[in-house]
């Protein structure tokens, strides 16, 4: 009984290694020229890697906004959440709308695959969404994603002598 791989992200280990260290030098970079932050250190990194299936990423982002409404809107109605109380919750609250809408979206037909790129990722953004705003955070994070993809292009063209 061996070990299954948990998602074939397309890239060698060692390009996945690089594109979240990237990610993060990016996204700090971002966070200290312009202070803004683009839902987590390892956000950018990662959705970089999903760069060819768009669809994860949107599917991510609506996560994300749904969570941040469902959180701030709703839930903060009734329990009082700050700091990593509301981090927990939106990790909670996030992870079990993307279970729930894969789950359902898989018993469906739709041409189109629906993805969302790692449990704890919608929180991050969703955390950030809620201290400075969805228009500011989204930014931030394309702005971080596409640089990083742009590094990671250029090093598998150096490593491997042929474009992605």
């Amino acid at each position: 009984m061996g070990v299954e791989e948990l998602f074939n992200y397309g890239y060698s280990t060692e390009l996945v290694r690089f594109s979240l260290v990237a990610g993060a030098v990016v996204g700090l970079f971002l966070y200290e020229r312009f202070e803004i932050a683009g839902g987590g250190i390892v956000l950018a990194g990662y959705l970089a890697l999903f760069v060819r299936q768009p669809s994860y990423i949107a599917f991510t982002f609506g996560i994300a906004l749904l969570t941040w409404v469902l959180v701030t809107k709703v839930l903060a109605r009734y329990v009082l959440l700050w700091g990593r109380n509301r981090l927990a919750i939106m990790i909670f609250v996030g992870a079990t709308l993307a279970w729930a809408i894969e789950a359902v979206w898989g018993m469906s037909r739709l041409p189109f695959e629906a993805h969302v790129v790692g449990i704890a990722l919608p929180a991050l953004l969703a955390n950030d969404f809620q201290r400075q705003g969805v228009l500011r955070t989204s930014t931030a994070a394309g702005a971080g994603i596409v640089i990083t993809f742009a590094l990671l292009s250029l090093m598998e063209w150096l490593v491997y002598a042929r474009p992605i």
